[in-house]
């Protein structure tokens, strides 16, 4: 069967849209002015896609995570992000494997941004939902099995590629928070 993701029905995405919706409607009733903006990307194949979109054409990464060129969605009613991370969460590339009938493909980001005022007070924040894809090991997958197909080989090397490079990342920023002052 298929395994819930972070993205998915009973993951994280569908339950902080919500969180987020009532804290909205809860500032909109106090006289709050809100605005509620949304994104999602995947990283597929070492290349960023614009999830909300038809276009397929590959989007600009920035080294600083910023990403041109992706829909940006207003939300305006309480459903609206719940059925914002929702579609991402269908548009990402899967596949079948031996070990998973709906295999991500790809990793998934879905960027909150909100800002407002009440006449006398600023808010900003901002919230990014990750959904990694796991990493595979081609041989229990059936990825590197004569005759499976080149293309899920490929995939699984750029998703344990990826992992392997957040890893590495993770591990220098805890090196550096060790570090004396």
């Amino acid at each position: 069967g298929r395994r819930p993701t972070r993205l998915g029905a009973d993951g994280v995405g569908p339950s902080a849209a919500k969180a987020i919706a009532a804290a909205a409607r809860d500032r909109q009733r106090r006289g709050w002015s809100l605005r509620v903006r949304a994104t999602a990307v995947e990283v597929y194949a070492e290349k960023c896609f614009d999830l909300l979109c038809d276009n397929q054409e590959p989007l600009v990464l920035h080294d600083d995570g910023l990403v041109d060129g992706a829909s940006v969605h207003t939300i305006g009613g309480d459903d609206e992000l719940a059925d914002l991370v929702r579609r991402a969460a269908n548009a990402r590339r899967t596949a079948t494997t031996a070990l998973n009938d709906r295999s991500s493909r790809s990793h998934a980001l879905v960027r909150v941004e909100l800002d407002g005022d009440d006449g006398q007070n600023r808010l900003t924040g901002s919230l990014t939902l990750v959904d990694l894809a796991g990493s595979e090991r081609a041989d229990r997958a059936g990825t590197a099995q004569p005759g499976a197909c080149d293309a899920r080989l490929r995939e699984a090397c750029a998703i344990n590629r990826s992992l392997l490079c957040l890893c590495d990342v993770l591990r220098a920023l805890a090196r550096r928070g060790a570090a004396p002052d």
